[in-house]
C-alpha cells in the first residue's frame, strides 16, 4: 500500500523519491546516537530504530499494492512561485494510518504522538466538536473520536506540503534515520492540522432550501379558503396566509437541517453543546400545520358557514319531505 500510486516498493522507489535504510542493526552499541528527537537528549537504542522502522514500513505502504485510499482528499494543487505552473502535492495520509500512527505500534512516544493525541483530544473538546463525555478513555477510541482524528487527517490532505518543504521540514528535524525523518513529518503535518481545523473548523454540508412555488401556494389558499368559508380572500389575506404558509415550510426545513446535522459524526464548531433534536418535529407537516393555524383563526367565520350550511341541508330535507306528501305535524 504505497503513499504514491504507481509506486512499486523496492522497484522504482528512486523515481518516486522513495528512499529506504535497513532497520539498525542489534549489534549498535548502547552508547550509540542513532537519532534522536528535536530538542531532546534521549538516545534511540537498536529496538527504539526497530519499531520505527516497523511503524514506517506500516505508513508508508513498504511492501503492499498500491491501492490505499486516501483521508479525505488525495492533495492539494498550488501554484508553483516560481514558474507559475500550477502543480499538485500528493497527500501523505491514507486510510489506516490513523490507527497505525496514533494506536499502533510505531512507538509513537519517541518522536511526540502521545502529545499529539493528547493535542487531538483537546482541540476535539475546545472546538466543540466533541463534549467532554464523548471522549474515551486515553489511549482508547471510539466512533466520535474516530470521526474527529479522520477530520485532522484530512485537513493534513488538504494542506500537503510540496515535495521540498517536506525535505525541508524533515532535514529541520534533526533526525538522520529516513524513516525517523517520515515520522517526524507525519507528526508536524498533523499538529499543524490539528489547529488549522481550531482556526477554520470544517462545515457540514446541508441540503440548500428550495422554497415552495408561490403561484402554487396562493392557488392553495385560495381553494381552502373557498372550501372553508365559501368565499374569495382579499387582498390583505391572502398576503398574510401566503406568508403564513410559506414560513409552515421554512419550519419544515430548518427541522430537516437540524436532523441532517444531528445525524453526522462531526458537529461544528458553532454548535457547541450539540444538537437536540424535537422529536415531535421530525414529521413536520407544514400543510397540516397551515390548516390549524386557518381554522384557529377564521373559527367564528368556520362556525357561522357551518351552521348555515346545516340550516340550509335541513330546509332542504323539509322541502323534499314536504314534496313526497310526509305529515310532519303528527310527527
Amino acid at each position: 500500500m504505497s503513499h504514491t500510486r504507481g509506486h512499486i516498493d523496492g522497484v522504482n522507489d528512486e523515481a518516486y523519491g522513495v528512499t529506504y535504510s535497513p532497520p539498525a542493526s542489534n549489534s549498535s552499541s548502547p552508547g550509540s546516537n542513532n537519532s534522536s528527537s528535536p530538542g531532546s537528549n534521549t538516545i534511540l537504542d537498536p529496538a527504539a530504530l526497530e519499531a520505527i522502522a516497523q511503524g514506517f514500513a506500516y505508513a508508508s505502504g513498504l511492501g503492499q499494492e498500491s491501492n490505499m485510499k486516501p483521508v479525505g482528499v488525495a492533495g492539494r494543487t498550488y501554484i508553483d512561485p516560481i514558474t507559475g505552473q500550477p502543480g499538485f502535492a500528493q497527500g501523505l495520509f491514507y486510510e489506516g494510518m490513523q490507527s497505525e500512527l496514533l494506536f499502533g505500534t510505531t512507538s509513537p512516544e519517541i518522536l511526540g504522538y502521545d502529545d499529539l493525541l493528547i493535542e487531538m483530544r483537546d482541540a476535539a473538546v475546545s472546538g466543540g466538536f466533541l463534549k467532554k463525555s464523548d471522549l474515551p478513555p486515553i489511549g482508547e477510541t471510539n466512533d466520535k473520536f474516530n470521526a474527529f482524528i479522520d477530520q485532522v487527517f484530512g485537513r493534513a490532505n488538504e494542506n500537503t506540503p510540496t515535495k521540498p518543504e517536506q525535505e525541508q521540514i524533515k532535514t529541520q528535524s534533526g533526525l538522520s534515520d529516513p524513516r525517523a525523518q517520515q515520522l517526524f513529518l507525519y507528526r508536524k503535518l498533523l499538529s499543524d492540522a490539528t489547529a488549522d481545523i481550531l482556526d477554520k473548523p470544517p462545515t457540514i454540508e446541508v441540503t440548500p432550501y428550495i422554497a415552495p412555488d408561490p403561484v402554487s401556494m396562493k392557488q392553495s389558499v385560495k381553494a381552502y379558503m373557498r372550501q372553508r368559508l365559501g368565499r374569495e380572500a382579499s387582498e390583505n389575506e391572502m398576503r398574510n396566509l401566503a406568508a403564513l404558509l410559506a414560513n409552515e415550510y421554512k419550519i419544515q426545513y430548518q427541522n430537516q437541517i437540524q436532523n441532517e446535522i444531528a445525524n453526522t459524526q462531526l458537529i461544528p464548531i458553532n454548535n457547541v453543546s450539540n444538537v437536540d433534536i424535537d422529536e415531535a418535529m421530525t414529521q413536520y407537516d407544514p400543510q397540516a400545520n397551515f390548516v390549524e393555524q386557518f381554522e384557529n383563526m377564521y373559527e367564528n367565520d368556520i362556525n357561522f358557514v357551518e351552521r348555515k350550511a346545516a340550516e340550509r341541508a335541513s330546509f332542504a330535507q323539509f322541502r323534499k319531505s314536504i314534496s313526497a306528501g310526509e305529515d310532519f305535524m303528527s310527527g
